[in-house]
């Protein structure tokens, strides 16, 4: 699916009484549509665990292991996903999601504070990082700006 029609296919689903559709097209599609292009693939390839759910690693700072993150690892590559040492063939699939979803998911979940991704040959070099709580600064600047253009 192309990423215009990932983005109205979200608009196209925003509950109403939630988000009005107008704000999803003016505000969080194009966020998510700028950080789209830093990928240059329209699916991303995610681990996903036996009963269907998406495997979220908790990654440790490496001066402080107190310090975690909750990650999701995204790949551009399904063959790149199953190659990364972290892959558990046993009980982990591969999984193909559009990517506008996928970084949706990432600016709405709070399980989630990170999305790693790893363009395709990457193998560990060159990863694309995208924090939760970046996408979400990002997504209240241009709310501001949006709001100031409509007053």
């Amino acid at each position: 699916m192309t990423l215009p029609a990932q983005a109205q296919r979200l608009i196209d689903q925003t509950p109403p009484q939630i988000l009005d559709p107008q704000i999803m097209a003016q505000t969080v599609v194009p966020l998510l549509l700028a950080q789209a292009e830093k990928l240059a693939c329209a699916q991303a390839c995610l681990w996903v665990g036996a009963g269907g759910e998406s495997a979220i690693l908790t990654l440790q700072h490496r001066q402080d292991p107190t310090q975690t993150r909750r990650a999701l690892y995204g790949f551009a590559d399904s063959e790149d996903a199953r190659r990364h040492p972290e892959f558990d063939p046993r009980s982990m699939t591969v999984t193909e999601i559009p990517i506008l979803d996928l970084l949706f998911r990432v600016l709405t979940d709070a399980e989630i504070d990170l999305l790693c991704f790893f363009p395709a040959g990457a193998q560990g070099q060159n990863i694309i990082a995208f924090e939760r709580r970046d996408l979400q600064n990002q997504l209240k600047s241009r709310a501001r700006a949006h709001r100031s253009l409509i007053a």
